[in-house]
């Protein structure tokens, strides 16, 4: 029997039974159910039922037969939702307090705040109030301390919420309009505003801003956002021999530095000596020109980032820059830069790895040997190229999390995951989430663990994977790696000439095999397609009838996903890391970051893609194709069997940048006046 064969009979035997419906696998909580609760989602529904058709009487002799069902609290919250008329005020402060723990209390009492907001009852608003994620609320809370009198708090939330780079909602309008003719407001905070909308590229916000501003500064502000809107027309003489366009110039420089990093650099080397900037307007300019260099590759970078002050190095450009020394191949450089990381990214293997590679490159391979032998202990990407240099075999490191059968159905009994059990059930997903969250909120590691078990015997695999990471429990495979749908990834792997692995760690990726799940960019189901993607994918495959919808569907999701998949493997003639990154990050960037490197090793490729994203999941797909591999009880695979080398197609010589060196003749005049005293 094959390898293959043993990985899909594997899956077929750990996968569920994909074709039951979603009401059984939602009702999979606890094992068999009593007569009583039986009888008791029977009355709930019909409870249901009866308010929503406006039968009272037959929904209260219902309700009051519920009071010990778990979801007898949902009940009462339905029918005060309807009705928050100020009647009913003293029903729904006897709900908070008697269910204040539950979620569903959060949604009730966001509904009434809203209500007290419209009816302007702030005395009210202001007692009821909790803090909230909802900037609406928010702002109707300051203005309820406004109008109830204590100023101070209020101006302080109105100066919160205004400094947001975004248009906040209508209800800050009269907070803000308030805040505005108070002594506690400025220009300054108008400028603060001002700038951080630029920075979110809301240039109707900064419109409008800048009529806020005292006549005298209206002009700066708009030639902030000419400058915003053409970057280049920053080299402009008279940005840098006016001191009141100095931060004009910085942000034009900036800007400038996103679209051509090298000119950005020659401008700012050659003329920065002439502005009077503050030490933070100084700092963000150089970072944000170190950044831009350091992902632009520009080859003659190594002197500016150097030369960069530790305060203008955050994680992200301090990382950016061990990238550039790494393009470059400047070893040494590298290890000079590798202590100035914060711990966190200093001791992640990414940069021990790379470490070993440095080391290993300028001749101290005993060092590099004994970072490597440590890393080749770790179960993660790095690990294994680790593993893989020394030939040594991958460590796995598989612990299942202790749990018995008795502490399982201890917890079945507890109130939270009894009203979980029901919803899940009615099939009431959102609100069984929220009760989870909710409740893994208040547990310590181990008990995070534990109910992390629960949900995996329940099959509810997505946040059984969630729960665990919560819990920091990383060595239970199983657990973490779940085979859901195997049959249909195995059946649509096997039509796209796909290792099952690797469609596997896909889907633990996209979506941790909710069919349900969405991305915030409209991304649905298994293994998160786009809607015109998939219109495409429809279409070359000549299936008519295709509805966005479909996509939440596991069968039809795994067939274009997989579909989608190979396409991209058959574009980069079986390259599966230039795939991925397609997958991810889209063909068109990967057309880029090929255009900048190519004819390099598959691990160094993956190390310098742009968006972080796509790096991170380029990684984890395929460490978690050889994790799934590895479960599958087959021959193991190395990640250089996956991904030896990128694609040498498409490959083209990245053009040179440089930076103007000092002394360049600078076509604007200074006087001495003009040059900032450091």
């Amino acid at each position: 029997m094959s390898a293959l064969t043993k990985l899909f009979g594997l899956i077929k035997q750990k996968s569920p039974l994909w074709l039951m419906t979603s009401l059984l696998l939602a009702s999979a909580g606890a094992g068999a159910v009593d007569q009583q609760t039986q009888q008791q989602r029977l009355k709930f529904s019909a409870a249901e039922q009866a308010f929503s058709v406006g039968r009272l009487t037959e929904y209260r002799q219902l309700a009051g037969e519920l009071t010990d069902y778990p979801l007898y609290p949902y009940l009462r919250y339905q029918r005060l939702r309807k009705n928050l008329a100020p009647a009913k005020y003293g029903e729904v402060k006897q709900f908070l307090r008697e269910y204040g723990h539950l979620p569903v209390a959060n949604r009730l009492r966001d509904q009434w705040l809203h209500q007290l907001a419209q009816r302007r009852q702030w005395r009210r608003f202001a007692a009821a109030y909790r803090p909230t994620a909802s900037v609406k609320l928010q702002c109707h809370y300051y203005r309820s301390l406004l109008e109830t009198g204590d100023r101070k708090a209020a101006w302080q939330g109105a100066e919160k919420l205004w400094l947001h780079g975004r248009s906040q909602p209508r209800a800050c309008d009269q907070l803000f309009n308030s805040w505005r003719h108070s002594n506690d407001f400025n220009a300054d905070r108008v400028w603060q505003r001002l700038q951080l909308s630029l920075d979110r590229a809301n240039t109707s916000l900064a419109r409008y801003l800048v009529s806020l501003l005292p006549k005298s500064e209206q002009p700066i502000g708009t030639r902030l956002i000419q400058v915003h809107r053409k970057p280049e027309s920053v080299a402009s003489c008279d940005l840098w021999q006016q001191a009141d366009l100095a931060t004009v110039a910085a942000h034009g420089i900036r800007r400038l530095a996103r679209q051509n990093p090298a000119q950005a650099s020659q401008l700012w080397q050659t003329r920065q000596r002439h502005l009077q900037l503050n030490q933070a307007e100084q700092l963000k300019t150089l970072s944000r020109l170190g950044l831009e260099l350091a992902l632009d590759g520009t080859n003659t970078a190594g002197d500016f980032l150097d030369a960069l002050p530790p305060a203008a190095l955050d994680d992200t450009l301090a990382e950016w820059r061990m990238r550039w020394a790494l393009g470059q191949g400047h070893w040494d450089q590298l290890l000079r830069w590798y202590p100035q990381l914060n711990k966190t990214p200093r001791n992640s293997s990414r940069w021990r790895y790379w470490q070993s590679q440095a080391l290993q490159a300028t001749g101290r391979q005993s060092q590099a040997d004994s970072l490597l032998t440590s890393l080749a202990t770790e179960r993660d990407y790095y690990g294994f190229l680790a593993a893989d240099q020394l030939n040594l075999p991958y460590s796995f490191q598989q612990r299942p999390i202790p749990a018995t059968a008795d502490q399982l159905a201890e917890l079945e009994t507890q109130p939270t995951i009894a009203r979980i059990i029901e919803l899940r059930h009615f099939g009431r997903e959102t609100d069984a989430r929220r009760e989870w969250r909710d409740y893994i909120d208040g547990q310590p590691a181990a008990g995070k663990a534990l109910v992390a078990k629960l949900a995996q015997q329940w099959q509810w695999h997505h946040m059984a994977v969630l729960t665990a990471a919560a819990a920091k429990s990383w060595h239970d495979l199983d657990l973490r790696f779940p085979v859901v749908y195997g049959d249909l990834i195995a059946k649509q792997a096997a039509v796209q000439k796909l290792p099952p692995a690797l469609v596997l760690g896909l889907v633990r990726r996209e979506s941790l095999f909710d069919p349900e799940a969405r991305s915030a960019v409209g991304a649905r189901g298994l293994m998160q397609l786009m809607p015109a993607t998939a219109r495409k994918v429809a279409h070359s495959r000549q299936e008519r009838r295709f509805a966005t919808r479909k996509l939440y569907q596991p069968a039809l999701n795994l067939r274009y996903g997989t579909h989608y998949l190979r396409q991209m493997i058959d574009k980069y003639q079986g390259d599966k890391v230039l795939a991925l990154a397609a997958y991810n990050g889209g063909p068109r960037n990967v057309k880029r970051w090929l255009k900048n490197r190519s004819n390099v090793s598959a691990a160094l490729w993956i190390e310098m893609i742009t968006y972080g994203e796509t790096r991170e999941y380029v990684q984890a797909v395929l460490s978690y194709a050889i994790i799934y591999r590895q479960l599958a009880g087959g021959p193991p695979q190395r990640l250089a069997q996956l991904a030896p080398a990128v694609n040498q197609l498409m490959s083209v010589t990245p053009e040179a940048g440089g930076l103007l060196k000092a002394g360049v003749t600078d076509q604007c005049h200074f006087t001495g006046s003009q040059v900032a005293t450091k």
